[in-house]
């Protein structure tokens, strides 16, 4: 993890997955870009439980 992004591994629904977030904000217009990993496919399903860990950090 650096000031600038930080990349996580979890486990969900018996998958191993990632993201990585990034902060690409100004003072006057935050910004926070993700970008999600697997080795299979993501569905609709697995990028919102996904999006819901990504909020608990």
């Amino acid at each position: 993890m650096n000031d600038l992004s930080i990349t996580k591994a979890v486990y969900i629904e018996d998958r191993t997955m990632a993201f990585k977030l990034e902060d690409h904000r100004t003072v006057e217009k935050p910004v926070l870009l993700y970008t999600l990993f697997s080795e299979e496919s993501i569905n609709e399903n697995l990028e919102s439980l996904l999006l819901d860990r990504i909020n608990f950090f």
